[in-house]
């Protein structure tokens, strides 16, 4: 499994890296998930064939300069629209295969993925710097076929912007590996298990949206 810091991307286990990733402002390769449809609030991302709709919560945009898609997957960071730095710092990786390659997202494939991340290094491909520092986890939950991991990175490694509390989510959306991450705002004090149900009522909105949205 690989979690990159900068993209906070993710993959099953034994899945590569994700490679180099291309920004808006620059020529994006056929090779590389493609983007359908660009909105300040909206993003609709063509993951090998399967559409994967993302529409920004309230209160949050997708700035263009945030927007990467590589030859695996597709970053989307989402900021506050007002620029509130005490906000969440929110973000989706949207993978041209599936959360468990072919296989299905059956309980026994997400007990595995949970026992990793609940393992040594599983906790520290949580971190904002995946393999390094200090990463503690706080807790895990499986609810609804997502699974949520909550941690701390106390490694020195985080953004400018950020805290140390960092809650992921992952899930599968249309046949597409779909990681959500909630970064918490280095001026805002939260407790993490009100990010984990802020982040769930963000991936059950997602999860709802593409319930009936065409491949």
């Amino acid at each position: 499994m690989a979690l990159t810091a900068s993209l906070s991307g993710c993959a099953p286990p034994g899945q590569a890296k994700a490679p180099t990733y291309a920004s808006l402002g620059q020529p994006l390769n056929d090779a590389y998930v493609q983007l359908s449809v660009i909105e300040r609030k909206l993003i609709e991302v063509n993951a090998s064939g399967r559409t994967v709709r993302a529409s920004a919560p309230e209160g949050y945009c997708f700035p263009t300069s945030g927007i990467m898609t590589g030859e695996a997957s597709a970053f989307l960071l989402l900021q506050p629209c007002n620029g509130d730095s005490g906000k969440d710092v929110l973000s989706l990786s949207i993978a041209k295969h599936g959360l468990f390659g072919d296989e299905e997202p059956t309980e026994a494939n997400f007990a595995a993925f949970r026992s990793f991340l609940e393992s040594q290094e599983g906790v520290r491909q949580l971190g904002l710097d995946a393999g390094s520092g200090a990463v503690f986890l706080i807790e895990t939950m499986f609810e609804d076929g997502v699974l949520y991991a909550l941690a701390k990175d106390a490694s020195g490694t985080e953004l400018r912007f950020s805290g140390q509390i960092i809650c992921r989510a992952f899930t599968e959306l249309n046949g597409r590996m779909v990681v959500v991450s909630a970064i918490a705002s280095k001026k805002g004090v939260r407790e993490p298990a009100l990010m984990r149900e802020d982040l769930a009522k963000i991936v059950n909105r997602l999860v709802a949206e593409n319930s009936n949205f065409g491949a």
